[in-house]
């Protein structure tokens, strides 16, 4: 198995792992060949797996142009057009410009291509179904490639993934207008996985680079006599769900290694559900903010806020500059730990 990036959500934070990505180019490539994504990380795994037959640094170029040019505009408008066609909104932004943004970096067809020429061996969208109330994970794989078995956890859909399953992964509840695939309408993957790093375990991968858009400890101010008002704790609660998704997949691998050295080797066969299942040792690099976008995004902007929303809903060129620019630092500082990943010398699963 390839090793496999997993991208975060984070909305406007996924700037930062544009920066990231762009770093690790230059001073390793981009030899990852299982892409996930979710929200923000689908738009960069998608745009990722539609350039994966070009040079890696031209094609992280292109993705940091992306999030540098990108605009409001760009994003969403009022919802004029629910409101004439049904009377009323479905949703207080209309995302329409946020569609046709992604099918001019992610289209599905060279995806495909890139897919039957062997350049990319899975893509993987994470979206929550309304209906069901539970992760799916959409899966674009090369012929060769099982299907992961189902589980309470996650719901796996095979499909031609396009622009519609990157938005879909990036339509924040309210905010978004939910997006229909197949029979059920879905919204933001990363309300139920911020960081999908369980598809890429359940893929079988063994090499796991992690992109998180949020640090370790998420810095809150807790000297105030005062509650913290409601945007602070919106902004608490995401960030404390997000960061338990990605520390719970952590735990696992954990678990897993544990599992397998415990059998005397690096592979440990079972069965289950009367099927053969093959686990083997895992090794994990996480690449964290050096410094926390929230912070980064009040500085560069001049206000004062520790509710956890600004870096990730305000769009504002200044602060899209900011967070690239320590995503390639922070690839600088971890290139050796990913080099190491990627060739395969890695011994145990690190935080780094």
């Amino acid at each position: 198995m390839s090793a496999a990036l997993v991208l975060s959500a984070g909305g406007n934070r996924g700037a930062y792992e544009a920066g990231v990505l762009l770093g690790l180019a230059k001073h390793v490539g981009m030899p990852f060949k299982v892409i996930c994504g979710s929200s923000a990380g689908a738009i960069n795994a998608g745009h990722i797996a539609a350039h994966a037959h070009e040079t890696s640094i031209d094609a992280m170029d292109a993705l940091v142009r992306f999030w540098s040019e990108l605009r409001q505009s760009d994003v969403a408008r009022l919802p004029w057009r629910d409101v004439i066609r049904h009377g009323r909104p479905f949703s207080l932004l209309d995302t329409t410009p946020l569609g046709e943004s992604i099918e001019n970096i992610a289209s599905g067809e060279a995806i495909e291509r890139n897919l039957n020429r062997g350049a990319l061996d899975a893509l993987v969208i994470t979206t929550s179904e309304l209906t069901h109330r539970r992760s799916v994970a959409w899966l674009h794989t090369k012929p060769s490639l099982r299907t992961p078995f189902a589980s309470q956890r996650w719901d796996w859909r095979p499909a031609c993934i396009g622009p519609e399953h990157i938005l879909a992964s990036s339509a924040v509840p309210l905010l978004f207008r939910p997006v229909r695939l197949g029979d059920s309408w879905h919204v933001d993957g990363g309300l139920l996985q911020y960081t999908p790093l369980a598809p890429a375990i359940r893929l079988g991968a063994t090499r796991i680079l992690t992109i998180a858009t949020e640090t370790e400890a998420p810095i809150t101010d807790a000297s105030t006599k005062v509650p913290p008002g409601l945007g602070a704790q919106i902004g608490e609660a995401l960030e404390t769900m997000q960061s338990g998704t990605l520390a719970a997949d952590l735990d696992q691998v954990e678990q897993i290694n544990a599992l397998v050295r415990s059998a005397g080797g690096d592979e440990l066969r079972y069965r289950q559900r009367g099927v053969e299942r093959l686990l083997r040792t895992i090794e994990s690099v996480v690449i964290r903010p050096s410094r926390d976008l929230e912070a980064v995004a009040a500085e560069t902007l001049g206000v004062r806020t520790s509710s956890g929303l600004l870096s990730a809903a305000i769009l504002d060129r200044r602060v899209t500059q900011r967070f690239i620019e320590l995503g390639i630092a922070d690839a600088e500082t971890h290139a050796s730990a990913v080099a190491k990943l990627v060739d395969g010398t890695a011994r145990k699963p690190r935080k780094s």
